[in-house]
């Protein structure tokens, strides 16, 4: 990444300045992608941060003759880009709510029914993590972007991964790609997960071992915004935990961006079609 250094030690520079603690900056798979790992804070906080960071990588970019995007598909044939959550929980006293190990795994009880609320739920709020059509071009599978319900201890291919032991356990949410909205991402999780507790909700299957995509029967995610439109238009889940103007506000959102995208003619038409039909 030595020649991406003027750009990303520009960025490091500007985003300690704001305060925005950046653990870790990688190469990623496709050309030109990099990783930036942020240090955890508060789900507000983190939130915050994450936008300033947004923000920061546009306006440098540009300042420097570049352009920053933050697609979830750039192209057909490149890796796509995500924006894995983590998160955790903490008690009264500052503890972890999800590592005294009473399954004889790590897992606390509460961490159980906090993954069991999200599985039974976040579909329900997939727009909050998916929200635009190329979002869904991310999600195939062999690509470490689930397209199906899964769950797993530290395996890259499930949708939601348990990582960290002790006060550091938590839960990996990599189904949001880097176009999502963290505010909105945050809340649906934390509401999800929050009822899961209140519920008792226990997770969905086994936990996965090996490769998720292999695995046949496991719930499906919504494979295209209109799908996850529908879902959420009419979830009581989406309703009672943000309201019905929310819900009506981003159904309308989602049903307005299918149509849009809907009257494109793209370039996969004109090649298949200009010379040939």
């Amino acid at each position: 990444m030595s020649e991406d250094e003027g750009y990303l030690g520009e960025l490091r520079r500007q985003m300690e300045s704001a305060e925005v603690k950046i653990e870790m900056v990688k190469a990623e798979y496709a050309p030109g992608q990099v990783e930036i790992n942020l240090e955890y804070t508060d789900a507000l906080e983190a939130a915050d941060r994450h936008m300033v960071l947004k923000a920061g990588a546009k306006d440098i970019a540009l300042q420097q003759g570049l352009v920053a995007t933050f697609m979830a598909k750039l192209a057909h044939d490149l890796g796509g880009s995500s924006c894995h959550i983590h998160m955790s929980l903490l008690d009264k006293n500052g503890q972890s709510a999800f590592s005294d190990g009473a399954d004889g795994k790590g897992n606390s009880a509460t961490m159980r029914h906090f993954l069991g609320g999200m599985m039974a739920h976040l579909p329900d709020a997939f727009l909050f993590f998916a929200p635009t059509t190329n979002s869904y071009r991310r999600m195939r599978a062999g690509t470490f972007a689930p397209n199906m319900l899964t769950w797993g201890e530290d395996n890259r291919t499930v949708a939601l991964r348990l990582v960290g032991k002790g006060a550091a356990r938590r839960i990996e949410n990599r189904i949001p790609g880097a176009d999502v909205n963290p505010y909105l991402a945050y809340s649906a999780m934390l509401a999800a997960g929050l009822r899961g507790i209140e519920e008792k909700r226990e997770p969905i299957g086994d936990a996965t071992i090996g490769n998720a995509y292999d695995i046949k029967d496991a719930p499906k995610l919504p494979s295209d915004l209109g799908e996850a439109t529908d879902v959420f238009e009419t979830s009581e889940f989406v309703r009672t935990a943000f309201g019905e103007d929310v819900q009506k506000h981003y159904a309308n959102f989602g049903r307005q961006s299918v149509r849009a995208a809907s009257v494109v003619v793209t370039d996969y038409e004109r090649r298949m079609l200009l010379l040939d039909i």
